[in-house]
């Protein structure tokens, strides 16, 4: 299993009340679910709007001016991980 779909804060979180029992199911510090990160910078851009709208209706025009909002914001798209750490890329496959 993997984690994906995750964002970083590269100056940490904190949350009063503690909710990293809730937000933080994964062995690493500062991170949290995309949808969790999303709402965090767009309501520290004064933005509170349906973003992303849910699955399937994100474009690639909409994650680029997320992740440009989110850079302001110190926080970051967290690559695909493991327990273990990051996932590495599997070998190609042949498409026959």
């Amino acid at each position: 299993m993997f984690f994906g779909g995750l964002g970083q804060s590269l100056g940490g979180m904190s949350f009063e009340p503690d909710v990293h029992r809730v937000l933080h199911r994964h062995p690493f510090p500062n991170v949290g679910q995309g949808c969790v990160m999303e709402g965090m910078v767009l309501a520290l851009e004064g933005r509170f709007e349906p973003f992303s709208q849910g699955r399937g209706f994100i474009t690639p025009e909409r994650v680029q001016e997320i992740e440009t909002i989110a850079a302001r914001h110190g926080s970051i798209l967290r690559h695909c991980t493991t327990h273990k750490g990051l996932l590495k890329k599997s070998p190609a496959r042949r498409k026959d």
